[in-house]
């Protein structure tokens, strides 16, 4: 999680500087550094994970957007049509921080209207308590997500 953070926030730096820079003895640019490079051997991992051939997320029928990527690259017909290992990592990539941004700024909307309107807000915590109970403070499935109703009409508003 802070790797992503720290790519998602200083990501200008990779695009920026030249390759040298971060082994220059200055510690926020090796920081960086080894933030990207945790980030980046992260994302390789979840895509060869993935990318089973005919494997686990075609089984599965996976609908995330990084199983339909790899899917639809497997299915293509003509070789010279298919993405390389490279474009389906930028592509990922791309996606992961454009993906972060979108939700960052959904996020800090929804929470603006709620804290603006309380007996919205109120009406959500009702909900997240009937759905969640004494499970509010672990990890949720897709089922529960999908029992929030009024939350997930907060975020699509």
């Amino acid at each position: 999680e802070e790797a992503s953070e720290v790519v998602s926030a200083r990501i200008f730096l990779k695009l920026l500087l030249p390759g040298f820079a971060f082994h220059l003895p200055i510690r926020s640019l090796r920081y960086f550094k080894a933030a990207f490079d945790v980030f980046s051997d992260t994302l390789l991992d979840v895509i060869r994970s993935r990318d089973g051939g005919a494997g686990d997320a075609q089984a599965k029928g996976n609908k995330d957007l990084l199983s339909l990527l790899l899917r639809a690259n497997r299915e293509t017909a003509e070789a010279r049509h298919r993405l390389s290992g490279s474009e389906i990592y930028g592509n990922t990539f791309m996606f992961l921080l454009a993906g972060h941004e979108t939700l960052a700024g959904a996020l800090t909307w929804a929470l603006r209207l709620l804290a603006r309107y309380p007996a919205q807000q109120e009406t959500a915590h009702r909900e997240i308590d009937r759905v969640l109970g004494s499970r509010a403070r672990r990890d949720i499935g897709a089922a529960e997500v999908n029992e929030l109703v009024f939350c997930a009409a907060i975020f699509k508003e």
